[in-house]
């Protein structure tokens, strides 16, 4: 098939919260605007996610996967989804689906203008430790890349 969008999901120790996104990505994909696949990133799940993911992918054509042996964090398994897709387009959601898959919908009206296409998500559930982490880090990418994302 030529899909055109590949999102990428990296998954550590979601055994628990694996069929509900399979639900919701599914669901996605069926209204998604381009033709849509999705590359699970085990990023060495030490719980029953890597077989959860594998029967996930063996019931939905469009998913895929690849595993860590060992946990090497979030960075590295969404470089390695990066590494993985061969679509021209590619987006990644955390497994916990705080942001809905349907967001990427209000990205991809965007492509044809930009070469790079991003959100950020509001009212997010984090911790105080988290949010203000999270000040500082925008705050200086802000200074240093001017990119207008407020």
């Amino acid at each position: 098939m030529n899909y055109e969008f590949t999102i990428i999901i990296p998954v550590y120790n979601e055994e628990d919260n694996l069929e509900r996104v399979e639900k919701e990505l599914k669901d996605y994909l069926a209204i998604c605007s381009k033709k849509a696949k999705i590359l699970f990133v085990n990023d060495g799940s030490q719980d029953g996610s890597q077989q959860l993911i594998e029967d996930i992918c063996k019931r939905n054509e469009a998913f895929t996967f690849i595993k860590f042996v060992k946990n090497k964090g979030l960075s590295a398994a969404i470089k390695a989804g990066f590494d993985h897709t061969d679509t021209p387009l590619l987006g990644y959601i955390d497994s916990d689906l705080q942001t809905s898959p349907e967001d990427f919908n209000l990205l991809l009206e965007h492509i044809a203008q930009y070469d790079l296409v991003t959100g950020v998500r509001s009212n997010r559930k984090d911790s105080f430790v988290k949010n203000a982490s999270s000040l500082i880090a925008n705050g200086i990418r802000r200074t240093f890349t001017h990119d207008g994302m407020d």
